[in-house]
C-alpha cells in the first residue's frame, strides 16, 4: 500500500434485494486509522450481533473493528480508532454472531472493497 492520507467512503448493498445497507468511511493518517460504520441491518434476535471485521490480502490478517450497537434511529453503528497504520485492510465484511464465545467470524451479512 502506498503512503499518504486515505480517506474513502464505500456503500453496501445486499444482494438478495432487501433494504440491508452499510456505509463504511475509512481515514488514515501517519499514525492514525479511523473507521465508521452505519449499517440499516435486519433487527437482531436475543444473544446475537453484528460484527464488523477488517482483511488484509498482504500478509494476510482479519481483524475484528468490534460489535455494532444500535443507535436511536434504530440504524446499527461502529466507529474504531487505532494507532496502527491499516490502510492495507481494504476489505470490509459485516457479520451476524451468534456465539460470542467464538473468536472466528459468523456468517457474512455485507461485504466490500475500497
Amino acid at each position: 500500500p502506498t503512503k499518504g492520507n486515505v480517506d474513502q467512503t464505500l456503500e453496501l448493498r445486499a444482494e438478495d434485494g432487501s433494504k440491508t445497507t452499510a456505509r463504511f468511511s475509512r481515514k488514515i493518517s501517519e499514525g492514525h486509522s479511523s473507521f465508521a460504520v452505519v449499517g440499516e441491518l435486519p433487527r437482531l434476535l436475543k444473544a446475537t450481533s453484528y460484527e464488523v471485521w477488517g482483511l488484509q490480502r498482504e500478509p494476510y490478517r482479519i481483524m475484528s473493528l468490534g460489535a455494532m450497537v444500535e443507535r436511536t434511529d434504530g440504524k446499527y453503528g461502529l466507529v474504531f480508532e487505532s494507532a496502527e497504520d491499516m490502510r492495507g485492510y481494504e476489505e470490509m465484511f459485516i457479520t451476524l454472531e451468534k456465539d460470542k464465545d467464538d473468536p472466528a467470524p459468523g456468517e457474512k451479512v455485507l461485504e466490500g472493497k475500497f
